[in-house]
């Protein structure tokens, strides 16, 4: 994504042990939201993520990271099961679904599941085994997991991605998916299309799992947006004890609604201290 200036952060982002919706604390401070319109001026070059997309598809929602297993959750009651919610949204009739993301840390197919709203829909590889962190993973493809029967998918709602181990079939005690996310595709599908990249940054991210490799930013492209005609970009910063996967849910709505991009960054370089203290049932403070 390539703008005409760089929006300059107004108040360095803190982080805490607990946390909060960064919607919450507007009269606080903690949240600003920058709206920027794109101008017409040669200058401005306009956002063009839509040719990464299939055609008639829409994409959910990213989990910047599934990991499961004593190695990531020991002190988790339930360390062999992990899940997270993911939005998704569609127009037209879909015909086939799949579950994309980067497997890592998996070193056998047998006892590692992939489930889709409660649903059995595929196993790790086992060909990804050197990874240990979620992260990019850049130059890599992502795998994917077909998702066989596209009716157990919700749409304009929120479907839980889920990942297990089962320690009768493996020895295995982590293993995990970054960046996971559902797409669909079909006649005259078209939807949202949300995703992760990683923007070069001289901001320090000191989460082990970022391997310092810049900021995890999520971008959301309105249904219809084909980049050829200028829009609005909305851009919203979380604030103290969130993330930006937090704040694109307080917003996304909205700009949908209105035609407008959005994009949101995480901030965590303040949260490695002798008072930081994670959350162990996922890993995060």
């Amino acid at each position: 994504m390539t703008v005409g200036s760089t929006p300059r952060l107004l108040r360095k982002p803190l982080h805490a042990p607990h946390r909060i919706r960064a919607s919450r604390h507007l009269s606080a401070g903690w949240l600003f939201v920058l709206l920027w319109l794109f101008a017409l001026a040669p200058r401005a070059a306009v956002a063009t993520p839509a040719g990464q997309y299939a055609v008639n598809s829409a994409t959910s929602s990213v989990v910047p990271c599934l990991q499961v297993g004593s190695a990531y959750l020991g002190q988790s009651t339930s360390p062999n099961v992990y899940e997270r919610d993911v939005y998704l949204s569609w127009t037209g009739t879909i015909t086939a679904a799949r579950l994309v993301g980067y497997e890592f840390n998996a070193n056998s197919i047998k006892g590692h599941l992939i489930k889709v709203n409660g649903v059995l829909i595929g196993n790790a590889t086992g060909q990804h085994n050197t990874e240990t962190q979620c992260r990019g993973f850049k130059g890599r493809e992502p795998f994917s997991w077909p998702i066989g029967d596209p009716s157990i998918l919700r749409n304009h709602a929120f479907n839980t991605l889920r990942i297990e181990i089962d320690p009768s079939l493996t020895d295995d005690s982590s293993w995990g998916i970054s960046r996971a996310q559902i797409e669909v595709t079909g006649i005259g599908v078209d939807g949202r299309h949300y995703t992760q990249v990683t923007i070069p940054s001289t901001y320090f991210n000191n989460w082990s799992s970022y391997q310092d490799e810049g900021t995890w930013t999520h971008i959301m492209v309105p249904p219809d947006y084909r980049g050829d005609t200028p829009a609005p970009l909305l851009i919203a910063a979380h604030g103290f004890g969130s993330d930006g996967v937090d704040v694109m849910f307080d917003y996304h709505h909205a700009a949908a609604a209105r035609g407008w991009l959005m994009a949101s960054a995480d901030f965590h370089g303040e949260v490695w201290n002798p008072f930081y203290v994670p959350d162990y049932a996922t890993g995060l403070p």
